[in-house]
């Protein structure tokens, strides 16, 4: 982005009131507005928005890669990641929604004629759709998907995250000879995060309703 149009940003948000502008260090600082976006970020995400609490808890448990993706259009992009070293994943990184297993997580949470439309624009074989369909419905009836990354040197296991206004996915990856053997425990540990996070989510949201009612 150019300084100009940065700066030109920066004037739109003190015009709306976003950001405050301190004359005498020069620095923007956000207003009490930008307030309103933590409990948006809330009812989107969970926990103000906090998924990093849900990443780290599961990378204490495994020690491998964890992810939290979401739908980018055709792809699946990272939006938290806590990584072995050396694995290469990155917060940002997009990979295809079809052929990995987050992409296939994320696919079970739509509805067929959503999946059926997104494989027309992938330019999916009609064929190959077919196949597709049937491992969504496997993966449904599993609460998990799990594939190969990079080949066949690394494993990863997805899970669906229900319950958010924006469809995310928790992965986890390492090597096929960590992953595999353990999948099923695995996909147990995630799930109990899982619900650990969202009853965590659901205390703060019943604070909030508490703290928001007046005091009589």
């Amino acid at each position: 982005m150019s300084p100009s149009t940065t700066n030109q940003l920066l004037k739109t948000m003190v015009a709306s009131s976003h950001l405050v502008f301190d004359a005498r260090s020069k620095a923007y600082l956000p207003s009490p507005r930008l307030a309103l976006f933590s409990r948006w970020l809330r009812e989107l995400y969970g926990d103000g928005g906090n998924l990093e609490t849900l990443v780290r808890d599961v990378q204490s448990q495994t020690g491998m890669t964890v992810t939290i993706c979401v739908q980018n259009d055709l792809f699946m992009q990272l939006l938290d990641v806590s990584a072995v070293a050396g694995s290469g994943t990155e917060r940002g990184m997009q990979i295809g929604i079809f052929g990995s297993a987050t992409g296939s997580a994320l696919l079970t949470m739509l509805d067929d004629a959503e999946i059926a439309r997104l494989a027309q624009r992938a330019r999916i074989d009609p064929a190959d759709f077919a196949d597709l369909m049937c491992r969504i419905i496997q993966i449904r009836s599993d609460g998990y998907a799990d594939g190969s990354i990079d080949g066949q040197a690394n494993w990863s296991i997805a899970v669906p995250l229900t319950g958010l206004h924006v469809p995310a996915v928790l992965g986890l990856s390492g090597s096929r000879e960590e992953v595999i053997p353990r999948i099923d425990e695995l996909h147990q540990l995630m799930r109990a995060a899982v619900e650990r996070w969202i009853d965590a989510s659901q205390h703060s949201s019943e604070q909030d309703r508490e703290g928001d009612r007046p005091s009589t």
